[in-house]
């Protein structure tokens, strides 16, 4: 895969960065770092996370529309702190994103997300998504078809794919003192 490893925060400073992510909090524990450092940073979240079984807050809810707007909530507070540029919310079936129509519909959102806001590169999970999650896998193979399909019609759209296994590829240093 045609994939871009960054070296230095520098060389992140000069695109304007989409976080392209299955639900609500993955791009505060994947691509937070990363995109602190863009010239702008966008996040495209394909779904509200409706169907989660994690419950930190020991709250109890009485539906999946219920935990989906309290994650809704959550994702709006935690990405202003993180001073993201505009967020878009693919508002699409949690547990469903391999599927068709919400497949293609994914890839359709990316690429009107990118020329919208003139991204210039895509982050996204590696293949194998964040614990081999479908949503995550198939958030990935969207993010792919998307700059593929761009780069057919002659738009070259670096994707940095981040997963374990390429963790250690970027090396982003942190300052506390902020």
């Amino acid at each position: 895969m045609n994939t871009l490893t960054f070296r230095s925060p520098e060389e992140l400073r000069t695109h304007n960065l989409l976080s392209v992510v299955a639900h609500p909090d993955d791009l505060e524990m994947h691509h937070s770092a990363a995109l602190s450092f863009a010239n702008q940073s966008f996040a495209l979240i394909a779904t509200d996370g409706e169907k989660t079984k994690l419950n930190f807050t020991n709250q109890v809810f009485e539906s999946p529309e219920q935990i989906a707007q309290v994650r809704r909530v959550e994702s709006i507070r935690s990405l202003a702190q993180l001073g993201i540029t505009a967020t878009v919310y693919g508002e699409l079936p949690d547990g469903q994103l391999g599927n068709e129509p919400n497949f293609s519909a994914l890839i359709d959102i990316i690429r009107e997300t990118v020329e919208k806001h003139d991204i210039t590169a895509i982050l996204t999970l590696g293949e194998h998504g964040y614990c081999g999650h479908p949503d995550h896998q198939a958030t990935h193979s969207a993010a792919v078809a998307a700059r593929d399909a761009l780069l057919g019609e002659g738009v070259s759209l670096p994707l940095l794919a981040l997963s374990h296994d390429h963790l250690g590829e970027l090396r982003i240093p942190v300052d506390r003192t902020r």
